[in-house]
């Protein structure tokens, strides 16, 4: 019998709780060795962007999908796509950013780097259509390294 408690600890025969907790500062060890030098911020686009920008600054943006997500999630507005692809059009640094595939996004980075990312979704509805897979489209303002290299 397996499980977990209250979200933190977890019980079990199948495998050695010392094993998994061994594992878990591993894990945590190699991430916290990736994060070094690495901010993470959740703050208006606005005020963050134009306080990092430098020659040297990655930005990784996933702002709300484009005409998928209500106000009760995270107030972004269709102004807000458009201010947010001025400022990045802008800016010193490289930029990647995520969005579903949708025409208005297209155009707003037209010309920039697009590489299309089709991923199983069971259970979505997109603009009105029932989705068994998704197009995600991943959006660079430079030459992104080929994968397949």
């Amino acid at each position: 019998m397996n499980g977990v408690m209250d979200g933190t600890w977890q019980y079990g025969r199948i495998k050695s709780q010392g094993m998994i907790y061994e594992r878990s500062k591993e894990l945590l060890e190699s991430v916290s060795q990736r994060f070094l030098g690495v901010a993470i911020e959740q703050r208006d686009f606005r005020d963050i962007i134009p306080r990092w920008d430098t020659l040297d600054t990655l930005f990784f943006c996933d702002p709300p999908y484009y005409g998928l997500v209500g106000e009760q999630f995270w107030p972004f507005k269709e102004q807000d796509h458009t201010d947010l692809s001025k400022l990045l059009h802008s800016i010193q640094g490289k930029v990647m950013l995520t969005y579903y595939d949708h025409p208005e996004v297209r155009r707003l980075y037209k010309g920039w780097h697009i590489i299309e990312h089709w991923r199983p979704r069971r259970g979505a509805v997109v603009w009105g259509k029932a989705l068994t897979r998704v197009c995600e489209l991943i959006i660079c303002n430079y030459q992104p390294p080929d994968p397949s290299a």
